[in-house]
């Protein structure tokens, strides 16, 4: 039943990332539209163009267009590697640590299960997700948290799920939106034309050796962004969905495709009870609780 909720949980998170609303794409019209400024301001309509080679080197001449696109590039990456960050962080607050004592006799090592580390006061003392200046940014969204798990978010507190949901989603499309744009529309078209011999339509032919290495590192650092949401996403997954996050409809539904566990989802037996304001069920229950120790299963 364990792996049913988990797979349900990621289904419909996964679905919420992949949907594309307009104010997801609100943000990327700007760099879009600079994106292809250059080429517009030459009567090139696209990179396949017959006259597209005349803007290869143009891209790294133009200094406010290579530090608009640097900036970018800069700010998706390190929004990933934060949103990457934080979600780790509060996963292993959350997971319980499992210590291995090799101290036996040979052939005989044992392991012991701590706590997860938010039940220890002074270490939740210690925590902080929300560093400045990000904890300004967090609070201009969030809400006081209402349990110990919300604390775990820090200034985003209650709001915290729907804060990075969002967060992961629109980082995710911005990337995206960088890497098919500097692959497609100037990596590609400065390797074509140096396959071709720098035909005498380029204009800055000088150029395009340093601007496809400059736009060839921008690209692998976007990949490589890409490589870390995965783990990103499955982190945030199991932080939003174990102990006070469970999800008790899903949760109920996982049972039932399972047929054999009983569990009560009763809030009065719970060690803490909430009311659901709009925002999603949490339900936490003392009686069949799953909680991150199963995670160390």
């Amino acid at each position: 039943q364990l792996e049913n909720y988990f797979t349900k949980i990621f289904g419909k998170n996964l679905e919420e990332m992949v949907e594309l609303s307009p104010l997801t794409w609100l943000p990327l019209i700007p760099v879009i539209a600079l994106g292809t400024s250059i080429d517009l301001s030459r009567d090139i309509v696209s990179a396949s163009s017959a006259n597209a080679f005349e803007s290869c080197g143009e891209f790294i001449s133009n200094l406010g267009f290579l530090t608009v696109q640097a900036g970018t590039v800069a700010v998706a990456v390190i929004w990933g590697v934060w949103n990457f960050w934080k979600m780790v962080e509060i996963k292993n607050m959350l997971i319980p640590t499992l210590v291995r004592d090799a101290g036996g006799a040979p052939g005989e090592d044992t392991a012991v299960l701590l706590p997860p580390r938010y039940e220890d006061e002074q270490q939740m003392a210690q925590f902080n997700s929300s560093p400045f200046p990000v904890n300004l940014i967090e609070s201009i969204w969030g809400k006081p948290a209402r349990n110990i798990q919300e604390q775990l978010f820090g200034a985003a507190g209650r709001k915290g799920k729907e804060i990075y949901s969002n967060s992961i989603k629109c980082n995710v499309w911005l990337v995206v939106a960088q890497l098919v744009f500097i692959t497609t529309q100037i990596v590609a078209r400065d390797l074509s034309a140096l396959s071709q011999g720098l035909p005498a339509s380029v204009r800055e032919p000088e150029m395009v050796p340093l601007e496809l290495a400059v736009y060839g590192f921008f690209a692998a650092l976007l990949v490589g962004q890409l490589w870390l949401v995965p783990k990103t996403f499955l982190d945030f997954s199991k932080v939003t969905s174990i102990e006070k996050f469970i999800e008790a409809d899903v949760l109920t539904e996982a049972c039932l495709i399972d047929g054999q566990c009983e569990i009560d989802l009763d809030e009065d037996e719970g060690e803490e009870d909430f009311t659901p304001n709009g925002e999603g069920q949490e339900v936490s229950k003392r009686s069949g609780e799953w909680s991150g120790r199963e995670l160390m299963g």
